[in-house]
């Protein structure tokens, strides 16, 4: 289990390798305000509504020969979680958090890649972990980047994107086929 936490947090991070949230981080690397309301949320939220789907999906849809229905079930049940714990949100401490496109491709992601429920339990939150690693790093070169003097053309989030996709590369650098022992003959 851990290393599956560590695949999809760090290495096969579901933002940097399959682009959710990339102009969101941007975003949120700005307003740090609502850094934290929104990761609780999230970690609430995706995690939830994936076992929930989880389920559904084992237990009703696969016996049925209806697995193709699940992203219909999964947005009908991510919506009425995140709606309750918005309005909870809401309630108490009198924040909006409205985060949907990350949060539900996350919960499609965990129940389509486990075969277990306590994978969709890792994967799930190892998407939304992911996604809050990234910020402290985007807002660390933001500071960076305001201190040195850039052409005008750079002052909007191009080299945050170039400097994501370094990171790409340097996570992506140790799949290459060519290196591991068991390719070649």
């Amino acid at each position: 289990m851990k290393s599956d936490f560590f695949y999809y947090a760090l290495i096969s991070s579901t933002v940097l390798m399959y682009g959710l949230g990339l102009n969101r981080i941007s975003y949120m690397s700005r307003h740090l305000d609502k850094y934290f309301v929104t990761a609780l949320k999230m970690y609430i939220v995706v995690p939830s509504s994936s076992l929930l789907c989880w389920i559904i999906t084992d237990k009703l849809l696969t016996p049925a020969g209806m697995v193709q229905m699940f992203p219909f079930i999964c947005i009908i049940l991510f919506i009425c979680i995140s709606a309750c714990c918005e309005m909870l949100m809401r309630m108490a401490a009198d924040i909006t958090t409205a985060e949907f496109s990350i949060s539900f491709l996350c919960t499609l992601i965990a129940v389509n890649e486990s075969s277990t429920i306590m994978e969709v339990l890792v994967i799930s939150l190892s998407c939304v972990t992911s996604l809050f690693l990234l910020i402290p790093l985007i807002y660390a070169l933001r500071i960076r980047l305001s201190v040195c003097s850039l052409f005008v053309e750079f002052k909007n989030d191009s080299l945050i994107y170039i400097g994501l996709a370094i990171f790409i590369i340097a996570l992506s650098a140790w799949n290459i086929s060519w290196l591991n022992p068991g390719v070649l003959p």
